[in-house]
């Protein structure tokens, strides 16, 4: 009878771990994302050189996208992060859905947001 009761009490205390580890390929993803905007939106390198860099991070943010596409742990996750994820799929696999709409990845998630090169340029520095 103790065996089975450390078995089941073992058990338990091992789910909210096992659904922890299986979120990780999506945190990572978002992690990675969020890395790539805010280098695309920064003010302190030349153009160039950010350019560069976000063709480096854009690799491996496909690659990311595809590990979570093919992660089967994260099928029947009832976890709101994962459903909000496949929910917007357009922000969630920005460079999937850039690609398919054959614009760059910053153009496109501008444009998911509701902004546009022309709207950004035109906007005045200011308190609100």
């Amino acid at each position: 009878m103790y065996k089975m009761i450390l078995i089941i009490t073992l058990a338990l205390a091992s789910i909210p771990f096992a659904q922890a580890a299986d979120l990780r390929s999506l945190e990572n993803l978002e992690r990675e994302r969020a890395r790539m905007l805010s280098l695309a939106l920064s003010h302190d390198m030349e153009s160039v050189q950010r350019e560069q860099r976000l063709k480096a991070m854009l690799r491996t943010l496909v690659d990311l996208e595809r590990m979570v596409l093919r992660d089967d742990r994260l099928l029947g996750v009832a976890d709101p992060k994962v459903r909000r994820a496949f929910k917007h799929y357009e922000l969630t696999f920005v460079s999937h859905a850039s690609m398919e709409a054959q614009q760059q990845v910053v153009d496109f998630w501008l444009e998911q947001q509701g902004l546009s090169t022309d709207r950004i340029l035109s906007a005045k520095a200011g308190l609100r």
